[in-house]
């Protein structure tokens, strides 16, 4: 059983750098579907702030427009005036040039508004993007760092898969069966440490007589710990 324990052991180890490499590649796609869900969300922000910055840009158009007609009507009541020698048209006249002047400088007020609305629109809008500019760099070198490893992670793999196989022919089916089982139960780890009457991997106090079979090695069967149910081991150095 000693012999079934070491490479039990040995297998374990392979296991956890398994282990370790299927995590790291886990972590790729999620991050990749992060970064998708925050861009979306930023395109949608964009989209939104676009719609709100040409609805700007149209009122912008339409107050300069009224602006310009305005601006026409002063300079004919101008013109009028330097003709007019009747008081009664001049009086009206003025009138008209005044409610235009007056007209003219509040539009000039709503455009100045409406300026400081497109100003801070197109800031908004310069900073969104340029979080969206971010995120698509960073999925971009996610994407290449992926790309980069995806071969040495492959040839790991092989080789540890190869390893474990090699190890796997060497112990007994029944023994390796009961260490799968236990190990998909027990995220990953089948076999743990047990020292000083304690198994490491629950912390859990081992019944003295179970740890003194362990340390003696005489049992033929696996000892498992009576609370998590992993397979034991005793490092006979320490």
């Amino acid at each position: 059983m000693q012999t079934q324990l070491a490479l039990l052991e040995k297998i374990q180890q392979i296991d956890i750098e398994i282990g370790r490499i299927e995590k790291e590649q886990e972590r790729y796609p999620k991050e990749k579907g992060r970064l998708d869900t925050e861009m979306t969300q930023l395109r949608g922000e964009v989209d939104a702030l676009n719609g709100a910055y040409e609805e700007i840009l149209n009122q912008k158009a339409q107050l300069d427009n009224d602006l310009a007609n305005w601006s026409e009507k002063i300079s004919r009541h101008e013109e009028r005036l330097k003709g007019i020698s009747n008081d009664k048209q001049l009086k009206a006249v003025t009138k008209e040039k005044n409610t235009a002047t007056k007209k003219k400088l509040e539009l000039g007020k709503e455009i100045a508004k409406i300026d400081k609305l497109v100003e801070a629109k197109e800031a908004e809008l310069a900073i969104i993007k340029g979080k969206l500019e971010e995120k698509l760099e960073e999925y971009e070198a996610l994407d290449r760092e992926l790309n980069e490893k995806d071969t040495e992670w492959k040839r790991f793999l092989d080789e540890k898969r190869s390893e474990r196989e090699g190890c796997a022919g060497k112990i007994k089916p029944d023994v390796l069966r009961r260490y799968d089982q236990i190990k998909n139960k027990r995220h990953g780890i089948g076999m743990v440490l047990a020292s000083d009457g304690t198994c490491q991997g629950c912390h859990m106090s081992i019944p003295p007589q179970l740890y003194i079979q362990l340390i003696q090695g005489s049992s033929d069967e696996l000892i498992v710990c009576p609370h998590c149910h992993r397979i034991l081991r005793h490092n006979r150095e320490g």
